[in-house]
């Protein structure tokens, strides 16, 4: 617990060491992306995106995911929802001819 409380400090005090701490995770994820055959460029934010999404998804409720991600707004979070995004496949089917 005390780890998450100290990385915003963290970042305050020293924003170079932070900087250089994301961007080797960047290369990290990178690296073993590009060993199991993932093409597409993902990183750090592909994580935060994807979690929150699949939260919203499984029926998390948009207020707590802003609070979550810390994001000032819930425009914001809502961004990264996905759930209207999946049309079924009897959707699909009632336009076909």
């Amino acid at each position: 617990m005390a780890a998450a409380i100290e990385a915003p400090l963290t970042f305050l005090q020293k924003p170079i060491k932070v900087v250089r701490r994301k961007a080797d995770a960047y290369r990290k994820i990178r690296r073993r992306a590009t060993e199991v055959g993932i093409r597409t460029k993902i990183g750090n934010h592909s994580f935060r995106a994807t979690g929150i999404a699949e939260y919203l998804r499984k029926g998390g409720k948009l207020e707590i995911a802003q609070q979550m991600a810390n994001h000032e707004s819930a425009r914001t979070t809502g961004l990264y929802d996905r759930r209207t995004d999946q049309v079924s496949l009897d959707e699909v089917e009632r336009i076909m001819i």
